[in-house]
Order: structure tokens, then C-alpha cells, then sequence
């Protein structure tokens, strides 16, 4: 779930690089991505199958990519991972509602110490305004909570078949939008590379690599782990551009990573057989 997370934060490293409106990006890299979790299934020998649960989840993820586009070009980047990264909060509140789950208290205190970790971390780009941009940030965040509970409710055939079929849902979502918007499409040889980077190892490979964590990792720990993400896409940014963060940035930022790293040693201990 790490090399996830972090494969994950170098979203900002390409994105820019791309001259494509915001949906036609969504939709080739998930087309892409579709494509590279396909194989990896097929080598694998995991079973493509179509239910319930992998329909649920597949709805669940495509809404999540699709919310956040929308909450990227109508607010700020900034904006957008803030009020998606508020997943946390509907974990708890999903899982316990629907399936009884009641939190712990040391999650509780992981979830809102990582919150205020990120909104710290982002303070300087945060923005009023915005309303439509900030609405769909949270629906984001809400549909990104339910994407961690439903496919955690799968097993192994199931995650990978939701994820990868959501994959092709924001595709043709994405592609047939981007046709309403200017520059929609490219045969230029930088865009069309950083598609395929995004595709394959920005979200593709990741997302399988989520679906196999998913089996032994609960889902608000998935979740938690994936903050990592926001914290170091602007740092990979800020390497390549020399654009170095805040001291106040830096300094959220490592307590969002420790929160998480000691949240995920206090779980490990506890499910330790005993001696």
C-alpha cells in the first residue's frame, strides 16, 4: 500500500506536462491503466468477475477520479485533495453504520491528526470561492470513503475486477466529455509518453498493487496509508521544479507520514500471534 501511495503521488509530475483538457487526461490514462490492470490479471490467473459487490465498487472508484477532475477545474488542486482526503471521516462512519465496525480510538485519533496534517500542510493554496469546485471535492471525498469500504468487501476476484472495470467506466466517461472542451486530443510525442507513464505506472500498476493490499489490509489503514500521497506529490514537484514547500509544510507533512507509519505499527503489534 505504499509503493501504491506513492507511485500514486507522481501524478504532478506528468499532469502538467499534458496540454489535453482535464477529462480527455482522465479518460486516456484510465484507459491505460484499464488496459495494464487486464494484464496483470490475466498473468496472474485472477478471475474477471462481474457481481454485485465488483459493480458497486467499480461505480464507487470511477465516481472517485471523476469527482476529483471536476473539483480540480472548477476549484484548485489544492482545494480538491483537502476535501477528498476527508475519506477518512466517512470510513468511520460507513463502516460503522453498515457494517457495524465500531472504530478504535487510536484510528480515531490517526484520522483526525492526518486531517489536520493535510489542511496544514496545504494551508498556503487553500482558497474561498469556489462553491461548485468545493462540492464536488467533498462528493470525491465521499465516494472515495465508499471505494475503500466496497472493495474491501470483496475478495481477491472481485477488488481487481471492480477497479479494473471502473478503469474503462471513466475512460469512455472521461473521452466522451473531453469532446464538449478544446484540445482533447494529441499526437504529440511528450503528452502522449506521459499518458502512457500515467496509465501504466501512475495508476495502473498501483491500483492492482492496492487490490492485493486490500486482502490483508483494512480498509480505513489503506486509506490512511494513501495520505502519504497528497504529502509527496507537491514534494516530487518541488525536487524537479526547485520549488521548495513551507517550513510549516514540511513540518505537517512528516507528522502526517509518523501518525500514519506509528497507526500502522500499533495494528501490526496487535495482530501478532503471541509467543
Amino acid at each position: 500500500m505504499v509503493i501504491c501511495s506513492v507511485l500514486w503521488s507522481t501524478a504532478g509530475l506528468f499532469i502538467n506536462k499534458i496540454d489535453l483538457n482535464p477529462f480527455a487526461i482522465a479518460g486516456y490514462r484510465g484507459l491505460i491503466a484499464g488496459i495494464t490492470i487486464l494484464i496483470f490479471m490475466l498473468i496472474a490467473k485472477i478471475k474477471i468477475v462481474v457481481n454485485k459487490k465488483s459493480l458497486v465498487s467499480m461505480v464507487f472508484v470511477s465516481a472517485t477520479a471523476i469527482f476529483f477532475v471536476l473539483s480540480t477545474k472548477l476549484s484548485t488542486a489544492a482545494n480538491a485533495i483537502v476535501l477528498q482526503y476527508t475519506a477518512p471521516i466517512y470510513i468511520v462512519v460507513f463502516s460503522w453504520l453498515f457494517f457495524k465496525k465500531k472504530p478504535k480510538t487510536n484510528d480515531l485519533i490517526t484520522v483526525l491528526i492526518t486531517m489536520l496534517g493535510i489542511v496544514l500542510f496545504f494551508v498556503d493554496s487553500l482558497q474561498g470561492g469556489h462553491l461548485l469546485g468545493n462540492i464536488f471535492g467533498l462528493l470525491a471525498g465521499v465516494c472515495m470513503g465508499m471505494m475503500f469500504v466496497c472493495v474491501g468487501e470483496c475478495n481477491k476476484d472481485e477488488k481487481l475486477s471492480g477497479i479494473m472495470l471502473s478503469q474503462f467506466l471513466t475512460a469512455i466517461i472521461g473521452v466522451l466529455s473531453s469532446l464538449f472542451f478544446e484540445k482533447n486530443f494529441t499526437t504529440d510525442l511528450t503528452p502522449v509518453l506521459c499518458l502512457l507513464f500515467l496509465g501504466v505506472f501512475q495508476l495502473g500498476i498501483p491500483y492492482a498493487l492496492y487490490g492485493l493490499a486490500n486482502t490483508n489490509c483494512p480498509a480505513l489503514l489503506c486509506c490512511l496509508i494513501a495520505a502519504i500521497e497528497p504529502v509527496l506529490n507537491p514534494v516530487l514537484v518541488a525536487l524537479v521544479t526547485k520549488e521548495i514547500p513551507s517550513t510549516l509544510a514540511i513540518i505537517s507533512g512528516a507528522v502526517v507520514i509518523l501518525t500514519i507509519t506509528i497507526n500502522c505499527v500499533l495494528n501490526t503489534k496487535k495482530t501478532q500471534p503471541v509467543q
